[in-house]
């Protein structure tokens, strides 16, 4: 009996020490991430919302002591993309800046090229995910991109998010209403950043293209960099912009989905795809179906904070974007396979009616 209770003492020691070691890997220590793991970790990342602390000191650690490598920039990118996993949280990426002077340049950089949206934030005046908040990541962004710390993921997701903001205000402008001066060249700005960056992504998409995925610390920023590089190349399609990528989207698009198999992007990848189908008009309801395959193989309970919760309680969340409930139903109402899938997640048949339209 007495070495049956030292046992028990023992297993407990063991069981605490090893919890205590997974608190501290998850929440501190920059020494405690490995680049060896850091793959593994950025896999996780994307499967839910986790905390950024360890990429945050991972990346401060890296920077000082001088390190620039793909696995510093694999997570400055995953660091400034938290912004979309927050739901337009610029305070979390503004906040950490302002804790590391290594990172004070940022700051410049986003008050030199949004000088009101940045004393908005500065001031604590921006809204979650409003235009200004919006304004200063795209900015840290530029930022990481002159300091050489930006990659393919971070040059395709600029391109994508400055043509989608044209995108977006051309969707929801009355045609028949002049542009005013000031937006119009608004518009060129942004359209002229997007191919700017679009252009200089194209280097290294080459590459990738050619089977060559060396260049990233992790296959998830292979699928990315794919991913937002083609949406930006559907946008360019839907505004009439002229640019000459050599590869067509649909390839790109291709080449993602097959570097995605076993990541946790496999089913963002195929959303983004349904979606870009939909906004150019090129949606057929069996590619609709085909594209939404990997979502509706989720069944049963969610977790709270992954991609498919966003997608199943769109109505409820009010989330934009492609997460939006209008751009749900809209995917569904080509899909007569993800209606059903989405009425076995609880939608009723009120939830599919379109807004009637004037």
């Amino acid at each position: 009996m007495k070495h049956l209770k030292y046992l028990y003492l023992f297993i407990i020691i063991v069981l605490v020490v090893t919890v205590v070691f997974f608190g501290v890997r998850v929440y501190f220590g920059p020494s405690i991430l490995t680049r060896e793991e850091l793959p593994q970790y950025i896999d996780e990342v994307t499967k839910v919302n986790t905390p950024p602390a360890v990429l945050q000191n991972f990346l401060v650690d890296s920077l000082s002591k001088g390190i620039n490598d793909d696995a510093t920039k694999s997570a400055a990118y995953w660091i400034s993309h938290r912004y979309f996993d927050t739901d337009g949280d610029i305070y979390e990426i503004y906040d950490f800046i302002q804790k590391n002077p290594s990172l004070s340049f940022l700051q410049d950089e986003a008050r030199a090229i949004y000088p009101e949206s940045f004393q908005n934030v500065e001031a604590k005046l921006s809204a979650k995910g409003g235009r200004d908040s919006f304004n200063v990541w795209l900015a840290y962004m530029e930022g990481l991109e002159k300091n050489n710390l930006l990659a393919l993921p971070g040059l395709s997701t600029l391109a994508n998010k400055y043509i989608e903001g044209v995108a977006n205000f051309e969707a929801g402008r009355d045609k028949k209403q002049k542009v005013g001066t000031s937006t119009e060249a608004r518009i060129k700005i942004n359209t002229d950043k997007s191919l700017y960056y679009a252009t200089k992504a194209e280097g290294d998409l080459v590459k990738v293209m050619a089977g060559d995925v060396s260049m990233f610390a992790t296959k998830n920023d292979a699928v990315v960099a794919l991913t937002q590089y083609a949406t930006t190349l559907q946008f360019y399609k839907l505004l009439g912009i002229k640019h000459v990528s050599p590869y067509s989207a649909d390839a790109v698009y291709d080449k993602a989905r097959e570097l995605s198999v076993g990541t946790t992007l496999n089913m963002f990848t195929s959303f983004v795809r349904a979606t870009m189908l939909v906004k150019t008009g090129e949606a057929t309801s069996e590619k609709i179906t085909e594209y939404l395959s990997p979502i509706m193989s989720v069944t049963g309970v969610v977790e709270q904070k992954s991609f498919v919760y966003k997608i199943i309680n769109a109505k409820t969340l009010g989330l934009s974007g492609i997460y939006s409930y209008e751009n749900i139903r809209t995917l569904a109402n080509k899909s007569e396979k993800f209606k059903g899938y989405l009425e076995s997640m609880g939608w009723t048949a009120g939830d599919f009616r379109e807004p009637y339209k004037r």
